[in-house]
């Protein structure tokens, strides 16, 4: 009985996932970036996954939240990948802008695409160093993807594979739209659940209990934030400025055209806040000799958090699995 009892141990530690952290200097001002990671029991992946949030809310929230006792870092390792998740600067785990504690927002965005491909390069040299590989595969979310699509326009050859999750693409331009004129911004609890399309809510794809665990964990990494009326989480404006941007200007902050590397665009079919014809115009304008698009059936602009979320995940684990070239 003992030596049963003692492969059933064995083998349910082998299911586990190994988890650590680390944080780097990101370069500015003696800052330092936070990086989640959990290694597979079992890698059968050549290239790390690094994965890229969104414009409020950062890795904790994200990659790391876990549904029903998994997260999508739980499934990426579940499939045989070495997986990190970056916060930038200002968000979770990582350091604070110092403008930030001020009460007072008016300036300039905190901070421009380019100083967060900074920010990326450093993660991706720290990801690079410590799995021992010459590229890492980058995904990312959101206003997150106009950093990881410059980057990978500017250092394709660090970059394996990238995932666009919920893109924005080009359109015609908006004269009307203000350029952003503040630091940060608060984030409060109506404002995030409003960020699930009413669909998404109808259709109950989004699991109104979870999603209040989840607003308590996202409140929590900013501590001041429960003091305040409402009740909010400030965030660095850049990029919901480079959206702005987007909307302004009609032009994405990267060139399409100028990235080479296998790229899958991937969008939920209710997303109203970059809809599937965003992405199809990215994926059109791709270089990439590889590239894919993919719709997730009922899921909004945070699939990863939804009740199609499984669908999502699968599509990029396929895509990143490789096997897919010109034979």
């Amino acid at each position: 009985m003992s030596r049963i009892l003692l492969l059933l141990c064995l083998a349910t530690l082998t299911r586990f996932a190994v988890a650590d952290e680390a944080r780097i200097p990101s370069g500015v001002d003696g800052l330092r970036l936070y990086l989640r990671h959990q290694a597979p029991a079992r890698p059968s992946r050549a290239a790390p996954v690094l994965i890229v949030h969104g414009a409020t809310f950062p890795s904790a929230n994200a990659a790391a939240w876990k549904i029903g006792g998994r997260s999508w870092m739980d499934e990426l390792d579940a499939a045989g990948f070495d997986v990190y998740a970056l916060d930038f600067l200002g968000y979770g785990e990582s350091d604070r802008y110092p403008a930030m504690a001020s009460d007072d927002a008016a300036g300039a965005p905190l901070v421009g695409i380019e100083a967060m491909v900074e920010q990326l390069d450093r993660a991706v040299e720290h990801v690079r160093t410590q799995a021992g590989a010459p590229r890492v595969d980058v995904v990312a979310h959101s206003a997150g993807t106009l950093v990881a699509a410059r980057y990978t326009q500017l250092h394709g050859d660090k970059v394996e594979r990238l995932v666009l999750f919920g893109t924005p693409g080009p359109g015609e331009p908006d004269a009307s739209a203000q350029p952003e004129a503040v630091r940060w911004f608060a984030s409060t609890r109506d404002a995030q659940l409003g960020g699930y399309e009413a669909k998404v809510r109808s259709a109950k794809r989004l699991d109104l209990a979870m999603f209040e665990s989840w607003w308590r964990t996202y409140l929590a990494s900013d501590p001041p934030g429960a003091r305040r009326q409402p009740p909010s989480v400030r965030v660095p404006s850049g990029l919901s400025a480079a959206i702005g941007d987007i909307a302004r200007t009609g032009r994405l902050p990267y060139e399409p055209g100028k990235i080479d590397r296998p790229t899958l665009v991937i969008q939920g079919e209710w997303d109203a806040v970059t809809p599937p014809a965003e992405g199809l115009r990215v994926f059109e304008r791709l270089a990439s000799p590889l590239k894919r698009y993919a719709i997730v059936s009922r899921a909004g602009h945070r699939a990863h958090l939804e009740a199609s979320r499984m669908q999502l995940f699968r599509e990029i684990e396929a895509f990143l699995a490789g096997n897919d070239d010109d034979r």
